[in-house]
């Protein structure tokens, strides 16, 4: 099987596990890097989170993801 030529990674929370992509890389992360918590609860993760998964994927671009939903982000690449 043939590798693939461009991977891009979404990771909406910017929650993971590193030992799920210890062995895997990206070209393009698309991620929030701010956090957002809550009262004892991190909804978002990112900043220290995201720096880590660019470490993990070497990706040759981090992108942030300013959007509430996925929905917003997949509308966002199909119609611009």
């Amino acid at each position: 099987m043939r590798e693939p030529e461009f991977v891009l990674y979404y990771e909406p929370h910017c929650i993971f596990e590193q030992a799920k992509l210890d062995h895997e890389h990206a070209d393009v992360i698309v991620t929030p890097v701010v956090k957002q918590v809550l009262p004892g609860y991190t909804l978002v993760s990112g900043q220290d989170d995201a720096v880590q998964l660019a470490k993990i994927l070497q990706p040759k671009y981090v992108l942030n993801q300013p959007w509430n939903t996925p929905s917003n982000f997949l509308e966002f690449l199909l119609y611009n």
